[in-house]
């Protein structure tokens, strides 16, 4: 890394560590249906699983996290009341699946645009 790189990580932890925590339970919070779709080859199936967690839906989660959408102190997606609408196996892509889950409203509800930035590009929400 250089020295550029290292400061730039230095100063992006520091934020991290001076960043007042958001409380959600003073948030209206929207159940939302997600049209989405993935190319599959780098994940192990579409569904959280204990033995695998480089799944579909724990990059769609940590997006979510990484927005603010969600808890990121939340460890169990059943609070968010997360359902999907099928299941792949590992290896497999799919176009057009939904999910649906409980999350912070916005005013804006541009949630396509933020959701789309934080995910990888083999995923993407429509």
């Amino acid at each position: 890394m250089s020295n550029k790189e290292i400061k730039k990580a230095e100063k992006y932890k520091r934020a991290q560590s001076n960043a007042r925590p958001i409380d959600f339970k003073k948030y209206e919070v929207v159940k939302m249906a997600l049209r989405f779709s993935y190319m599959g080859e780098n994940y192990g199936g579409l569904v959280l699983q204990q033995n695998d967690p480089n799944t579909v839906e724990q990059a769609i989660l940590t997006a979510f996290r990484k927005v603010c959408l969600i808890d990121p102190h939340e460890p169990d997606c059943f609070n968010y009341k997360l359902n999907r609408c099928g299941r792949t196996d590992k290896g497999v892509s799919a176009l057009g699946n939904v999910m649906s889950l409980s999350i912070k409203r916005l005013k804006d509800e541009d949630y396509l645009v933020r959701m789309n930035r934080c995910l990888p590009p083999d995923i993407r929400m429509l």
